[in-house]
């Protein structure tokens, strides 16, 4: 490798022969770790571009200060640095201060003769969005002559993030080169582009479509076409360019143009890539990012699923992905059929389910997967009277709806915030309007996790209704009020906080969101404000316009809302004991036995709605985190459920009924069941019984050990037959409108909103 050493000042350079000159240029002409060809002495004799103009950075060491970087002093005497932030990286950059056709860009890192560092250049024409000009991704050790990247793009900003460094991060010095030009405010050419596998598997050929539409009255040639691949979960991934056939486009054109992205035989790393379309069209080129796709293996989740099977003829549900939303769609399906269902397959031992990780597609396929499941579950066309639309729900306000529950949002899971920018961009391009809220949730992964959230109801939806006859529509969530601490990102330049499509908001205090996410520092943030609980409440951004959709397409559309979790919690409590008295010849057994016969205490994402409702137990849900056990027994158990009892059959003495206390290993048994067994003993309960509680909460009959769910089945193929329980599950009459009305009276806290 040919190495040079820059003079400095400048003014030597100027003064050398050209015959001196002509050998700095052969002699500075090198290859960089990415493969870039550099190309370094022509740039020296160039005053940058970038000399004297603002910078700024990530962070910044005391009395190293940005501004050193862009002085034109190439020593070590003047340096910016900083630490390392959480996620393993800094970044400075610099504002040309108008847009440069850039020729070439020189970065100078701390030398020594020993220290190295590893980083990436890219450049932005609004400091936004981010475009790839050069990497280094190889710890070879840095010189004076630094490495220059060849890139003739147009750009504003030129940002350098490193990701390695011997200590802190170090800058001595960038040179940026080119030329200034003029760069229309809308894109002439657009592309829509998409790959052909969202998810690609070792073996398989990745091609690139792009559809490129002319947007001017005239005729323009498309030159310098090519697309590369750059790693957003691994920023220092290797990258794969293909050139594209260079084409000319009519007035208003749209055509199609096809690249192989990745041949069988290639191989990129594990996680996400952003792909990037180089284009040049009247003298200014761009690059652009307009999809990205996931290398990953066969059996990865892209969207959650809820596997079916049977014991004994009793259908089963068993999610693997997703969380509370999604949990809502199995329980639904165990109402409505009679049937059984687990919590979610777990990714190990006592942890939670497995990720679903972010494709462009992720709404569409998520929509359209929830009503194929349904679809096949219960019938094509198989009449339901009802249908809620949430994001919280403990499955018995459904159960008692006897309806499908149809999610409002989706959750996913990603590496950096520009995966999420490309979600809910393809989603809202794709009709469904959305907005995001991403944290750290350690119950998935070490990745983001973002709620995907709907703010209309999908037409694949609206058919749903249509064609299972649906006569009402219930939303059921949170009441909107803020109690969360968020950053909003800024997406345009000149944002600022507003809850609208395409808007995503952190929430960094749930996890180690700067940390699970490779460009957490990227991204401008509105001031710290404060959102309604993530998982909780959509009420005021969403359904407004959901049930505006719901009425418009004749559907009745009605909310019920809580002021809290635990309020929500009691609308299942009290819609069951609602469902109890509306079929109570079903629920007593021919008048032999009283209609409530037990309770059943249930941590949140647990619980068997079709088997309690057979042993004519009330439910009481709980979380596992942030509350106590006093509280669940003294005041919501001994308080609220015997005033909801009260209030549906009259006085009862809740210490005489037995208990179920129904928890797993991966629901907090282990720190649950000492301590609430012993307390309700102590509070009179003589009767508590529990299902097997040291296992996870997993349909898996195959592996040995017995988990709550397969209790259950063995519990009811010993009392009675499935076709039974599903005649008797036919027999029993939704609650009506009217009874939804007095939950809102019964429940403190809770409001029913009839549209």
């Amino acid at each position: 490798m040919l190495t040079s050493t820059f003079p400095s000042p400048l003014k030597e350079v100027e003064e050398m022969t050209p015959f001196v000159r002509r050998l700095m240029v052969a002699a500075a002409t090198f290859a960089v770790a990415s493969g870039a060809t550099v190309t370094a002495g022509a740039d020296v004799l160039d005053s940058p571009v970038s000399l004297g103009k603002p910078t700024s950075a990530s962070a910044a060491t005391a009395g190293h200060d940005p501004a050193n970087v862009v002085d034109g002093d190439r020593t070590n005497a003047r340096q910016w640095s900083a630490p390392l932030a959480s996620n393993g990286s800094a970044w400075w950059q610099v504002d040309l201060q108008g847009t440069f056709q850039i020729r070439s860009t020189n970065v100078r890192t701390y030398v020594d003769g020993q220290r190295h560092a590893t980083y990436q250049v890219r450049g932005s024409l609004n400091g936004i969005d981010w475009y790839p000009i050069g990497l280094k991704n190889r710890p070879t050790v840095a010189t004076d002559a630094g490495d220059t990247f060849g890139s003739e793009i147009a750009a504003r900003y030129v940002r350098v993030d490193l990701y390695a460094e011997s200590g802190d991060a170090q800058l001595t010095e960038v040179s940026v080169h080119g030329t200034p030009v003029q760069v229309p405010d809308r894109e002439p050419v657009a592309f829509d582009c998409e790959t052909s596998h969202p998810l690609r598997v070792a073996g398989q050929t990745q091609m690139l479509d792009c559809v490129l539409e002319n947007r001017l009255d005239r005729t323009v040639s498309v030159t310098d076409l090519s697309a590369t691949t750059a790693g957003l979960t691994a920023p220092l991934a290797p990258r794969i360019s293909k050139p594209i056939d260079e084409i000319g486009l009519r007035a208003k054109e749209k055509r199609q143009v096809r690249v192989r992205l990745l041949s069988a035989g290639e191989s990129l790393e594990r996680g996400a890539h952003a792909v990037y379309v180089r284009s040049s069209v009247n003298g200014v080129t761009r690059l652009m990012s307009p999809t990205f796709f996931r290398i990953g293996e066969r059996g990865d989740l892209t969207t959650y699923r809820v596997n079916r099977s049977s014991y004994k003829d009793f259908p089963v549900y068993a999610m693997d992905g997703g969380l509370s939303t999604e949990w809502g769609v199995q329980k639904a399906a165990e109402g409505l059929t009679g049937g059984l269902s687990h919590s979610w397959k777990t990714r190990c031992d006592g942890c939670g389910p497995r990720p679903v990780w972010g494709t462009p597609d992720f709404v569409r396929d998520s929509v359209r997967y929830t009503v194929d499941f349904y679809d096949s579950a219960i019938g094509r066309e198989t009449p339901i009277d009802n249908v809620v639309v949430g994001l919280f729900s403990d499955g018995n306000l459904e159960r008692s709806l006897k309806a499908a529950w149809l999610p409002a949002h989706f959750l996913t899971n990603t590496n950096s915030i520009q995966e999420i920018t490309g979600i809910i961009d393809q989603a809202n391009a794709d009709g469904y309007s959305t907005t995001a809220t991403t944290g750290g949730d350690g119950s998935v992964c070490q990745c983001a996790t973002s709620w995907i959230n709907l703010l209309r109801m999908p037409p694949e939806y609206l058919e749903f209704l249509r064609r299972h006859k649906v006569k009402s529509v219930y939303f059921t969530g949170g009441n909107g009020t803020p109690t969360m601490p968020a950053y909003q990102v800024i997406r345009r330049p000149g944002g600022s906080a507003t809850q609208s499509e395409g808007t995503i908001e952190l929430v960094p205090y749930l996890d180690q969101l700067d940390k699970f996410t490779t460009d957490y520092l990227d991204w401008d943030k509105s001031a710290s404000h404060a959102i309604a609980d993530w998982e909780v409440s959509y009420a005021a951004s969403a359904v407004p316009g959901m049930a505006a959709n719901a009425k418009a397409a004749g559907f009745t559309a009605t909310l019920v809302t809580g002021d809290t979790h635990l309020q929500m919690f009691d609308i299942g409590t009290a819609a069951t004991l609602s469902f109890m008295r509306r079929n109570a010849s079903a629920f007593t057994d021919k008048g032999r036995r009283p209609a409530v016969r037990g309770i059943v205490l249930n941590p949140y994402h647990m619980g068997h709605p079709v088997y309690e409702n057979w042993l004519g137990y009330v439910p009481l849900y709980y979380v596992t985190f942030g509350d106590t056990t006093e509280h669940i027994v003294d005041s919501r158990m001994l308080g609220g459920v015997a005033r909801y009892v009260e209030h549906y059959f009259g006085k009862t003495d809740l210490t005489k009924l037995p208990v179920l206390f129904d928890t797993a290993r991966n629901f907090g048994s282990g720190y649950t069941v000492p301590t609430m067994i012993p307390y309700l003993k102590e509070r009179g309960f003589g009767n508590v019984w529990t299902l097997p509680y040291e296992t996870d909460e997993v349909w898996d009959p195959g592996d040995g050990a017995q988990s709550a769910v397969e209790a259950v089945a063995e519990r009811l193929t010993k009392e009675t037959t499935a076709k039974a329980v599903r005649e008797w599950n036919r027999r029993l009459s939704p609650i009506t409108q009217g009874d939804v009305r007095e939950l809102g009276r019964v429940v403190p806290g809770v409001s029913v909103i009839e549209y």
